[in-house]
C-alpha cells in the first residue's frame, strides 16, 4: 500500500514537471502508512476492560468496565470520518460504516465506537457488565 502511494507520488511528480518530489513521496507515505493503521480495529470486552485497539497496537483505548454508566445503538452521521478523533460530545473509534455503540461513563465522557455488529458488543457488555454488578 505504502509503495503504491509512493509510486502514485512519482507518477503525478513526474507529469507534473515538479523540481523536487520529496515532498510528495512523504506526502504519499504518510498517507499509504495512515491507510494501514488505521484499517483494522479490535473491539474486546473481558472481565475488567473495554478494549478498542488499531493495528499496530500503539493507538488504542482501554475503557475499565466499573467506570461505564450507560451504553447504546447509535448511527454516525457520515461527517464523522473515520479513525480516531474528536467528536461533538466525546471521542470517536472507528474505521468503516456509520453504526457505533456509545459508551458513557460515570465521569460523562463519550466514546463512539465503530463496528458493523453494534448489537453484539451491546450484548458482550450486557453480560460482564451484569455479571460484575450481581
Amino acid at each position: 500500500m505504502i509503495l503504491a502511494c509512493g509510486a502514485l507520488g512519482a507518477w503525478f511528480a513526474a507529469r507534473s514537471g515538479y523540481a523536487d518530489p520529496w515532498p510528495l513521496y512523504l506526502v504519499a507515505v504518510v498517507l499509504g502508512a495512515s491507510a494501514v493503521f488505521f484499517s483494522a480495529m479490535t473491539v474486546t470486552v473481558d472481565d475488567r476492560f473495554l478494549r478498542i485497539g488499531f493495528v499496530p497496537k500503539f493507538v488504542g483505548k482501554r475503557i475499565p468496565l466499573d467506570r461505564i454508566d450507560s451504553f447504546r445503538v447509535v448511527r454516525n452521521p457520515r461527517t464523522y470520518g473515520w479513525g480516531v478523533r474528536r467528536i461533538p460530545g466525546g471521542w470517536l473509534f472507528g474505521v468503516s460504516g456509520t453504526q457505533a455503540v456509545e459508551v458513557r461513563l460515570e465521569s460523562g465522557k463519550v466514546y463512539r465506537i465503530g463496528t458493523k455488529e453494534p448489537e453484539e458488543l451491546c450484548r458482550a457488555l450486557k453480560r460482564v457488565l451484569s455479571l460484575r454488578r450481581c
